[in-house]
């Protein structure tokens, strides 16, 4: 079972949103702005804070949609399958390429770069989905506390949470 980065609450809060909004990254980043400008209104937050967070806002935006371009893009397969072939015939001809004087070293070769190659390979079908919460995936959970710390300093907040260090690979 995949552990979810989500505390319980938002979690709670993201479910709400699924039958309101297509887009619920854009529905809670607008929650934000209208929070935003309701804490102008009552004095909570002067002008330059405002700007200040409304530019944040802007590149978190930004950034949401780079990410989301990142994530919904689909390799073909046929990307795999030919980089698949091209390793299995280059370890094919490999041992033709080499010398027969040396045949512990033949041997060793022509079972060692084909590895390389696989592993390098295999690594990078782990790294086409950068957002699915594996060891090897951009730390988002992590991302979005430091966010949260620097908006919430950033409007003097006194109730700042402290940094989650992570377990098992997971910030929770």
């Amino acid at each position: 079972m995949r552990k979810t980065p989500f505390s319980p609450k938002v979690k709670e809060y993201t479910e709400s949103y699924k039958m309101k909004s297509f887009n619920i990254p854009n529905t809670l980043l607008s929650e934000h702005s209208e929070t935003l400008l309701k804490a102008k209104e009552n004095g909570m937050v002067n002008d330059f804070q405002q700007v200040q967070i409304d530019s944040t806002i802007a590149r978190l935006c930004d950034s949401m949609g780079k990410c989301e371009r990142i994530k919904n893009t689909v390799f073909p397969k046929a990307h795999s399958l030919l980089i698949h072939l091209i390793i299995y015939v280059f370890a094919t001809m490999l041992p033709f390429g080499l010398s027969d004087q040396y045949l512990a070293v033949e041997i060793s070769l022509t079972i060692g770069i084909p590895i390389v190659f696989i592993a390098i390979e295999k690594t990078s079908i782990l790294m086409q989905d950068p957002f699915e919460n594996r060891p090897m995936d951009t730390p988002v959970t992590d991302l979005a506390q430091t966010i949260e710390i620097n908006i919430k300093q950033m409007i003097g907040e006194t109730n700042v949470p402290d940094k989650k260090k992570p377990t098992d690979y997971y910030v929770l």
